[in-house]
C-alpha cells in the first residue's frame, strides 16, 4: 500500500471476526489496516465506543477502549448486525459531512 491518493483523506473501517474463538485478536485487521492508512496520511472516521454486548479480551483495532472501525461478530451475534451497520452507517455519514437517506 503506497500513500498516493490516501492523503488527507477519510476512510472508515469495519472488520468481521469471531469475538469468542479469537477473542485475543478480535478484527485485528481493523488496527492493522487502520495504522497502515494513518501512516500514508488518510485520517480513519468510523471510531465507536464498543457496548458491554462485545466480549473480547483484545484487538489491535482497539484503542483506549475506542474500536477504530465497526466490529462485526455474524458468528455469535448475528441479530445485532443490521442494526450496528444502521447506527454506524449513520454515524459515519456525518463524519463526512453527508446526511443518511431515510428508510
Amino acid at each position: 500500500m503506497t500513500s498516493e491518493g490516501l492523503q488527507g483523506k477519510k476512510v472508515a473501517l469495519f472488520g468481521c471476526g469471531d469475538q469468542f474463538g479469537y477473542s485475543n485478536s478480535f478484527v485485528d485487521a481493523i488496527g492493522i489496516i487502520g495504522d497502515r492508512i494513518t501512516e500514508l496520511g488518510a485520517q480513519t472516521v468510523g471510531w465507536i465506543v464498543p457496548d458491554s454486548s462485545y466480549q473480547f479480551e483484545f484487538s489491535r483495532g482497539a484503542f483506549e477502549g475506542v474500536m477504530m472501525g465497526l466490529p462485526i461478530d455474524e458468528d455469535n451475534q448475528a441479530a445485532l448486525t443490521a442494526q450496528r451497520v444502521v447506527n454506524w452507517t449513520h454515524w459515519v455519514l456525518e463524519e463526512f459531512g453527508l446526511k443518511p437517506v431515510p428508510a
